[in-house]
C-alpha cells in the first residue's frame, strides 16, 4: 500500500469518489491496520499513542464533565465514574 500512496491520494484528490468506491477499490484501507499505516503516512505520527496522549490530556475534564451531569447518563455510566472514584482514592 505505501508504493501506490501517491497514486491513491491523487485519485481520491482529483476524483473525490465516495466512500463505497474507495472501499470497494482499495479494500485494504479499511483494516485498522492498514489505518493505523495510512494515518503514519500522512502525519508522520502514530494513531494509537497521539490518540492515547490526546485522551490523557482531556480526561481530567471529561470526568468533570460527566461529574456535574451525572443523572443526565444512564447507571452503567455512574457505576464507571464511582469504579473511577475508588483507583483514584487508592492512588
Amino acid at each position: 500500500m505505501e508504493l501506490i500512496f501517491s497514486l491513491r491520494r491523487k485519485e481520491i484528490v482529483e476524483m473525490e469518489p465516495v466512500v463505497a468506491e474507495v472501499k470497494e477499490r482499495w479494500p485494504a484501507l479499511f483494516t485498522e491496520a492498514e489505518i493505523k499505516e495510512e494515518f503514519h503516512r500522512i502525519t508522520n505520527k502514530n494513531l494509537i499513542d497521539d490518540f492515547g496522549a490526546g485522551l490523557n490530556q482531556h480526561t481530567p475534564r471529561l470526568v468533570q464533565l460527566y461529574l456535574a451531569r451525572r443523572t443526565a447518563f444512564p447507571p452503567e455510566m455512574d457505576k464507571l465514574l464511582g469504579r473511577l472514584d475508588e483507583e483514584v482514592k487508592d492512588m
